[in-house]
């Protein structure tokens, strides 16, 4: 048994509450249940990579900085701050590394989403 969003699902035992709801979905909107899990999948990590990339946009304005591009230029130059510049741009770095795996899984999914 594992607990999930508060539901009891019984994974050993055949079809659960939660294949059934896809299997639902999926006739009303006249899809296949595979097409309907794999579009949410695919929406799920379109969301997170668009988060990803918005929380790297709100830094930049900070430096008035228009690419990250600039904003390591400026921050070598001396033109901003070197503290919190630095830290900002290694958050963008690993922020950046992120974007990787929401985006493997989609390559993975097909691109669907």
């Amino acid at each position: 048994m594992v607990e999930c969003d508060h539901q009891v699902l019984n994974i050993e035992g055949g079809a659960t509450a939660a294949a059934v709801a896809v299997g639902e979905v999926a006739q009303a909107l006249g899809l296949r249940g595979k097409e309907v899990t794999y579009n949410a999948f695919g929406r799920l990590l379109n969301e997170r990579t668009r988060r990803i990339l918005q929380t790297r946009l709100e830094i930049l304005p900070s430096y008035n900085a228009a690419a990250v591009e600039d904003l390591e230029a400026e921050t070598a130059s001396g033109g901003a701050p070197e503290h919190p510049a630095w830290e900002d741009l290694t958050l963008i770095e690993n922020l950046t590394g992120c974007l990787a795996e929401p985006d493997g899984y989609l390559r993975r999914l097909g691109g669907t989403g």
